[in-house]
């Protein structure tokens, strides 16, 4: 994740808007709570390889 995100210089705010955007879309497909949670429990913690470098 890292390798592939350096120089992109997305920051935190960018970072939260893909996971709203990504939450809203999960949502309009009905899909459950508990995926929706397991899908960004598997995000959150590539939050440090994918933010500014």
């Amino acid at each position: 994740m890292f390798d592939s995100h350096v120089g992109l210089h997305i920051s935190q705010a960018d970072f939260d808007a893909v996971v709203g955007h990504l939450i809203e879309a999960l949502k309009q497909q009905q899909i459950g709570i508990a995926t929706r949670n397991a899908l960004l429990a598997k995000l959150a913690p590539m939050y440090q390889d994918i933010t500014y470098h």
